[in-house]
């Protein structure tokens, strides 16, 4: 079973906080909404820097919901293969 977290963080240190505790722990992967930090790409790119194994997702709300954000070149081009894009 693979189980993963809402990524969050009013900080750059909270990122990377939780994203460090959430691999230790064992979490296979982070979710981040559009909300966190403006754009779910800054919070991966800091998380990524301090983590090796744990994925990282993006997701955003858009008019009719949570939707995908398929983004996946751009997300890629940070951390690959550890980066992807999906509903929540």
């Amino acid at each position: 079973m693979r189980i993963g977290l809402t990524g969050g963080g009013s900080s750059a240190d909270k990122i990377v906080q939780q994203a460090q505790q959430a691999e230790a722990e064992g979490f296979t992967s982070l979710w981040y909404a559009s909300s966190v930090a403006g754009d779910p790409l800054v919070p991966m790119a800091i998380a990524g820097r301090v983590t090796t194994s744990i994925e990282l997702v993006q997701r955003y709300c858009g008019p009719n919901g949570w939707i995908a954000g398929y983004e996946g070149a751009r997300v890629r081009s940070f951390a690959p293969p550890r980066t992807s894009s999906g509903y929540s």
